[in-house]
């Protein structure tokens, strides 16, 4: 069953969240229409988002928001509604206490981060500056529990208005971001002495020695794990995706010599069982030209276009990072989280496409949330992490929702002391692989 959205105004703002909303989360056509006579006339499941109602129908109070342009403080007047933090509250005459669709957008634009606001060391939007942080929500996808609960709303009007009934095709979506394939090997020679200098000065003495020994080859690179760890994860027919950083300039003691021969086999072997594509580096998303540089590498070395790609340590300035995916025609980013802070960045677990808030357009780039990073992860413990992850899991509101995890190679390594983050990782993967 189709529904009918009636607007006085219909803008790229309104179409943009409602196609998200009812397409993409609830999985329900939607059309709209701005003639009250086509409005009227139709008699199939409808409402109307508009400042006033048009008489008795089912109304939604629209704030105006969403017929702006342009970027401004917004006066948010936060409240409550079916036990969920809501945006955007009001006691004007509508079925629900507030303009989800501006809520909607305001997070899945991302609005927050065009407004001033103090950036982290590594010039990223911090967690902490968010409205989620403040309202103790950043850990539930408010967009898609909005969306699910203003369904049963509409669903007491019209009862054979529903979803699709459908098992997920999966519900988690982890995937490899490399930075080092190698703990010691394959890497250019003033990272490998700035290496072995700082294993010295903070005494981490076997670390020293064991790059000497791994140098001459007399014991394996403990990264090296490879052949074992393919036929574990092809088990779990999980198929998680590995971006490997391919950069020349070093940050933070971290490059790639990507003209070694077998490091360029290593990628390309792994290419051949994996979805493998670009870790784009932090001189990458400050510098178009890099950014091109590294891309083109790694598309010339796995023989494959390129459509996804996510940033190292995550995406800063959206507006300058987007711009440059969308200069390379990269149309899928996983950069959309927060490195060490656990939940939803723009309050969603489903794919959305980036709105451009300083042209006012849906571009073509589709971000993937991320809910956790390893590093996010490692800071609660082996089994706070993990069950963490199941509640967050169990708490999805709609099968369209996905729980994607960025790790790292560090994760499979047989070390005694990771043990039982290798061993909980791959239970959880075996325990939810797709069917």
């Amino acid at each position: 069953m189709s529904l009918l959205v009636y607007t006085p105004k219909i803008t790229t703002r309104f179409q943009y969240v409602f196609r998200q909303l009812f397409v993409r989360i609830l999985e329900i056509p939607v059309s709209f229409t701005s003639s009250l006579d086509a409005f009227v006339a139709f008699s199939g499941a409808k409402f109307s988002y508009a400042p006033q109602p048009l008489g008795q129908e089912f109304h939604v109070y629209a704030s105006g928001f969403l017929t702006e342009q342009g970027i401004s403080y917004q006066e948010l007047k936060k409240g409550e509604w079916q036990g969920l933090q809501v945006l955007f509250s009001h006691n004007n005459n509508s079925r629900i206490p507030f303009d989800i669709f501006a809520a909607s957008f305001y997070c899945l634009s991302r609005y927050e981060e065009y407004l001033p606001h103090l950036k982290d060391e590594e010039n990223r939007y911090p967690a902490s500056a968010s409205w989620l942080t403040a309202a103790d929500s950043l850990e539930i996808p408010l967009v898609d529990a909005w969306a699910v609960a203003f369904l049963k709303e509409l669903q007491q009007e019209f009862p054979d208005l529903s979803s699709p009934d459908r098992d997920s095709d999966g519900p988690i979506r982890p995937f490899f971001t490399i930075t080092s394939p190698f703990k010691y090997l394959y890497k250019p020679s003033l990272t490998k002495l700035g290496q072995w200098l700082q294993s010295v000065w903070h005494l981490k003495l076997w670390d020293a020695l064991e790059q000497c020994l791994v140098e001459l080859r007399i014991l394996r690179d403990p990264f090296d794990t490879y052949d074992q760890m393919i036929p574990l994860l092809s088990k779990g027919k999980v198929a998680p995706a590995f971006y490997f950083l391919f950069a020349q300039k070093p940050y933070e003691g971290i490059a790639t010599a990507i003209y070694n021969t077998k490091l360029q086999a290593l990628i390309k072997g792994v290419s051949d069982d994996f979805p493998v594509s670009v870790l784009f580096s932090h001189h990458a998303q400050q510098d178009t030209e890099e950014l091109a540089f590294e891309l083109n590498n790694v598309k010339q070395l796995i023989h494959r276009p390129i459509l996804r790609a996510c940033f190292y340590r995550g995406v800063g300035t959206i507006s300058e990072g987007y711009a440059k995916l969308l200069e390379q025609e990269v149309h899928h980013d996983l950069s959309m989280g927060y490195e060490e802070t656990i939940g939803y960045r723009a309050s969603t677990a489903v794919p959305f496409y980036y709105y451009d808030l300083e042209n006012e357009y849906q571009t073509p780039l589709m971000l993937h949330p991320i809910v956790a990073t390893e590093k996010g992860l490692r800071m609660l413990g082996c089994k706070r992490a993990f069950d963490k992850l199941e509640k967050l899991l169990k708490a999805h509101p709609t099968p369209t929702a996905k729980q994607r995890l960025a790790f790292s190679n560090a994760i499979w390594q047989d070390e005694e002391s990771n043990r039982p983050w290798r061993q909980n990782f791959l239970n959880y993967l075996e325990h939810h692989a797709r069917p």
